[in-house]
């Protein structure tokens, strides 16, 4: 069975809903995996709004009460319990005018992230269904 998979934008003027902007701005933001057996889930949240990998995954968290608590404030939150993992992290950079979402980076307190994580969760993803996906090494 496929894991059931998730887009949630966190941030503070959307409907955190993963449904990208309509306007022709370049957007950066940080993002993380975060997946059990059943589930996966990118989570990401504008660099203005979020300095830190540990802040989405906090965040996310709380939202869907996931049992989790700071290891080392600002830099390392940690899921508690071995049903949720962090599969690592990066950056997007949205260019929702030329329909591209461009991936790299990664993530110091999580580690990089697995390029077939991406192409499976944005392959699902209704509202990107016309994005094409990039890697930047």
């Amino acid at each position: 069975m496929s894991p059931a998979t998730s887009i949630t934008n966190l941030a503070a003027d959307n409907s955190a809903d993963g449904s990208p902007t309509e306007d022709d701005s370049k957007k950066v933001s940080k993002f993380v995996i975060i997946g059990s057996d059943t589930e996966l889930h990118f989570v990401y949240g504008p660099l203005e709004e979020y300095s830190y990998h540990a802040d989405l995954v906090r965040r996310y968290c709380e939202a869907n009460e996931i049992p989790s608590g700071w290891v080392r404030k600002p830099d390392m939150y940690e899921i508690y319990g071995e049903t949720y993992r962090v599969r690592g992290g990066g950056w997007l950079e949205e260019k929702p005018a030329e329909r591209n979402l461009r991936f790299s980076g990664y993530s110091t307190a999580y580690g990089g992230f697995d390029r077939q994580d991406i192409l499976y969760l944005f392959d699902r993803a209704e509202p990107f269904a016309d994005y094409k996906v990039e890697f930047e090494p």
